[in-house]
Order: C-alpha cells, then structure tokens, then sequence
C-alpha cells in the first residue's frame, strides 16, 4: 500500500548543485506566490501517489507550448536490464539513477523548476518508469522517486502558469485535481 505524504514533506531543504541553466526555470519566476502556496499544488495533497501519476500523466499529454518530439526525453526506449540493476542494487534504484541520468540530482529542483523542452511519448514514459520503481523494496529509493513525482508535478502546475495559462484539470477517483 502507497502511503499518503502531503506533498510538501518531500520536498527537503539542500545545497543545489551547479546544474545546466536550460534545464530550469525560477520557481518565483512570472508568479505573484511562492510554488507552495499556490492552490494548484497545495491541492496535491489530497491525492495518494497513484492518483498524483495519473495527474502527472495527464499534465504531461498537455503541456502547452512546447514542441511535441522525443529527442530530449528518451524514456519510452529505456530498457532496465539485470546489468543496471545489479550496477544500480535494485530495480528502483535502476529507476532512479535513469531519472537523475536526465534531470539530475533531485535537490537540485527546490526552489527550482524542471523546464520541459518537449512533450510525447519520450517524456509520457517515466509515469509508467515511476510506477515500476515505487513496488521496490527499498523504503529510501522509493521516498526519492516520490519525491520525483512531486518536482515532476509542480514543475508541470509551473510550466501552465508562468505563461499564465489555467492549469488543466481532470478527474480521479472522485478527487477533481486543481483549477
């Protein structure tokens, strides 16, 4: 059973690394709040962490203006063999070293966004990567790719309203996910 955290127990303070600039965006940046007191993130906590998948999923089909392409996110053509999870000690921690392969490291997105440069199947792909990494064992690695979620998440909620377009909302088990 996945446990319910509110969204913002995850999201720890820590020294950013140096991180290439394309790949982030301010979290003040175009808004009146900080990233935690918007509505559309605070309501997060209310969904479990399959309910936030699909809401990540459903944000990531629509990420508006940007170009549809996999030439950044190649996540639909990854393959998890036995040589990364021996090298990795785990299946999620395989899972997790493919996401910080991309974005780096998860401390690097605290007071920062993650810019998206392309939607498709190539990003798409790391709702279902997610989802095969958090049955793991180890009680760490799955904490950190729920934290994934939860940067992956504010960074889509982010990319809708630094051009100060509505965040799209949609329907989960009964919960209506932000406005």
């Amino acid at each position: 059973m996945i446990r319910k955290q509110t969204f913002h127990s995850r999201r720890q303070s820590a020294s950013r690394p140096n991180h290439p600039p394309h790949c982030l965006l301010s979290s003040m940046s175009a808004r009146n709040t900080p990233a935690a007191e918007r509505p559309e993130i605070l309501a997060l906590d209310t969904l479990d962490t399959e309910q936030r998948l699909d809401y990540l999923l459903h944000l990531l089909l629509q990420l508006p203006q940007v170009p549809v392409s996999s030439d950044v996110y190649r996540f639909h053509k990854l393959k998890i063999t036995a040589e990364d999870i021996i090298c990795a000690g785990s299946h999620e921690g395989a899972v997790h070293k493919a996401i910080q392969d991309m974005f780096g490291e998860a401390d690097s997105y605290e007071e920062l966004d993650i810019q998206f440069r392309e939607r498709g199947e190539g990003l798409e792909a790391i709702v279902p990567l997610i989802r095969s990494g958090l049955g793991g064992k180890s009680k760490m690695l799955v904490k950190e790719l729920r934290r994934w979620v939860d940067i992956l998440l504010s960074s889509a909620i982010s990319h809708f309203s630094v051009r100060e377009l509505p965040v799209q909302h949609s329907t989960f088990s009964g919960v209506i996910c932000s406005r």
